[in-house]
């Protein structure tokens, strides 16, 4: 029975040596997961970013380039189209006759007097009247 408890004492031992092995073996695989795969294990150079934003440049020359010649294209078509335009003032003739309406308030017309002019609004608008054949 000595033989038996000895070993058993022995096997005890052992198991609990081997349970700290365990944790032991536990937290080193913990330790190197976060090595891995944790923040630290995202190390990367200047040089990746330079080369990233090497390539966002380009991208971004030739679409600036692209966008240019989409627009000279627009423009050529537009002009072959019906040329320039003028500006509308250049196109409405400076000897046309004139006429300038003033609306004023129904209160500011009954006394003027009591009222002093802040400001104005101007607006000019061209209206067509149609021909009109007359018999003489």
């Amino acid at each position: 029975m000595v033989s038996a408890r000895e070993n058993f004492n022995k096997l005890l031992a052992e198991n609990a040596n081997q349970k700290v092995e365990i944790n032991l073996l536990q937290e080193k695989v913990q330790c190197l997961m976060k090595r891995l795969f944790g923040r630290g294990s995202e190390k990367f150079s200047p040089d990746q970013l330079e080369l990233e934003l090497e390539e966002l440049r380009d991208l971004q020359e030739a679409l600036e380039l692209a966008e240019t010649k989409a627009e000279l294209a627009e423009e050529e078509q537009k002009e072959s189209k019906r040329g320039k335009r003028k500006g509308l003032d250049a196109r409405i003739p400076k000897d046309l006759p004139t006429e300038i309406i003033i609306i004023d308030p129904d209160e500011v017309n009954a006394h003027p007097e009591l009222y002093k002019k802040i400001g104005e609004e101007r607006l000019e608008q061209l209206d067509i009247t149609p021909t009109q054949f007359i018999k003489i």
